[in-house]
């Protein structure tokens, strides 16, 4: 068998201020072990991040873990367990006796009276393209994405070429109405095409009654940066609207002032000042300063994506892209401000920024 390893989480290294999800590193990992002895050590409490202790069954199917039972005691365990799912993953499905699930990074999370059954989510098990058993649905929503009033499932899948990686090398979209109905596939370009955590969403940027799809996925390292592209499939094959990699609609430039302040400047030749004094201690630590002067010229940097929103429903019933970014000065910790910015799409598939905010750390 096949040594396999999930994608490794780093999000210590990335400022709280984005979301942290389940770490499904040790969940594959124990999955597709053959020691008994590790599988026997997952410790739930830890990656439910949930002080409590559960009981665990496992189940085997032709020598290989294919299925955890974690239960828990009492109906507050389960509550507190239910609310972290939903905050790590969202709203849930319902299954034929209405029992709420998630499918997240290949995995499947299914909620019982008294248990949170776990088991891994390979496409080949769909019953719809014959695709290797190692392709695991790593995201899936049901949405209306093409414009016939039908509603088609939505799947990110994955697969690696080195088991060993920690991101996952091949990941592509596939829609289809059931049973194999209206099929599309979307493979991916890079950089989109490796990924960890990948997810999946939706925004209705010019059809009110069919939604784009956002596919968004964190480019890994200490950066907090994230990839995202948002696409049409209205029509049955997709048409781009937006790409993190090809547009470049945020640019700014700036640079660190004598006497503790950051200048920034956009492409509209607007400008902005930030009072950086409540950093004084931060900047002596690594000599950016020396009595209120700068010992080196600092240029501002950051316009990659850190995180986006999705705008409410104006009258039209169309939305906007909110996109964040993070200022950074003398290196990547040197992280100061937050630049939230509103797009909008035209018929034309061309964007426009409503506006600009800026809110110092």
């Amino acid at each position: 068998m096949k040594k396999i390893l999930l994608l490794t989480f780093i999000s210590l290294l990335i400022l709280p201020l984005f979301a942290q999800n389940i770490n499904t590193y040790d969940l594959l990992k124990t999955f597709l072990t053959n020691n008994p002895d590790s599988i026997q050590q997952f410790n739930t409490s830890d990656y439910f991040e949930m002080n409590t202790d559960f009981v665990n069954n496992f189940y085997y199917s032709n020598h290989k873990l294919n299925k955890i039972e974690v239960k828990y005691k009492n109906n507050s365990k389960q509550k507190k367990l239910l609310k972290y799912l939903n905050s790590q993953f969202g709203a849930p499905f319902a299954d034929q006796n209405n029992n709420p699930y998630w499918i997240k990074d290949g995995f499947k999370f299914l909620a019982k009276k008294d248990l949170i059954e776990i088991s891994a989510v390979r496409f080949s098990d769909q019953g719809k393209l014959d695709m290797p058993e190692n392709v695991f649905v790593l995201d899936f929503k049901k949405m209306p994405v093409y414009a016939n009033d039908t509603v088609q499932d939505v799947y990110i899948l994955g697969t690696k070429k080195d088991w060993d990686s920690p991101f996952w090398s091949n990941v592509w979209i596939y829609i289809d109405e059931g049973f194999g109905v209206n099929e599309m596939l979307y493979m991916f370009q890079s950089p989109h095409d490796s990924a960890y955590q990948p997810r999946l969403d939706f925004i209705h940027l010019l059809d009110i009654n069919t939604p784009d799809i956002m596919i968004s996925s964190p480019t890994g390292g200490s950066g907090g940066i994230l990839n995202l592209i948002i696409f049409s499939a209205k029509d049955g094959r997709p048409f781009v609207h937006y790409d993190s990699e090809r547009d470049k609609n945020l640019l700014f430039t700036g640079k660190l002032l004598d006497n503790y302040l950051a200048e920034i400047t956009f492409p509209d030749s607007s400008k902005t000042v930030l009072d950086l004094k409540n950093r004084k201690k931060f900047y002596k630590e690594y000599n950016v300063y020396t009595d209120n002067k700068l010992n080196k010229p600092v240029e501002i940097w950051g316009t990659q994506i850190v995180k986006y929103e999705i705008g409410a429903k104006n009258s039209d019933g169309l939305q906007n892209l909110i996109l964040l970014q993070e200022t950074r000065g003398f290196a990547n910790i040197d992280r100061f401000a937050l630049i939230t910015s509103e797009l909008s799409l035209n018929k034309e598939n061309k964007w426009s920024v409503l506006s600009r905010k800026i809110k110092k750390y």
